[in-house]
């Protein structure tokens, strides 16, 4: 009898673990970056590799509302839009290929600028989606 409680206790705790876990993970993704932007008059264009962090704690990321969490996608936002202030970001992850997509555009006084990645992420600790 006592195993009995001993493997249901087990089970629970194991369904338990998993469940957080898919809330709540860090990812490290290789990414293709582009920016270009446009400050007080002044235009510019970069593109380089970067590796990003993203840190997801109970299913959000930082700042960022994630509407959509399931098994396949986790997609990702953040909108402001006041006198000072414009600002669009974008964030999808594939969760069975790692791949991430994001992007941003602002504009903040006479600066603007758009930023876009695309790459590749793996998970910080199991390596798995």
């Amino acid at each position: 009898m006592r195993n009995i409680f001993g493997s249901l206790f087990l089970t629970v705790f194991l369904v338990s673990c998993s469940n957080s876990d898919s809330s709540t993970f860090t990812l490290v993704c290789n990414v293709d970056s582009n920016w270009r932007g446009n400050i007080a008059g002044l235009k510019g264009e970069e593109s380089k590799k970067e590796s990003i962090t993203l840190n997801f704690k109970n299913k959000k990321l930082d700042a960022y509302e994630c509407p959509i969490w399931d098994d396949d996608r986790i997609s990702c936002g953040r909108d402001v839009n006041n006198d000072l202030l414009y600002l669009n970001e974008r964030l999808v992850l594939d969760r069975k290929s790692g791949v991430v997509n994001y992007f941003r555009s602002s504009k903040e006084g006479s600066v603007s600028e758009h930023k876009t990645y695309t790459g590749k992420c793996e998970k910080v600790k199991d390596n798995k989606f």
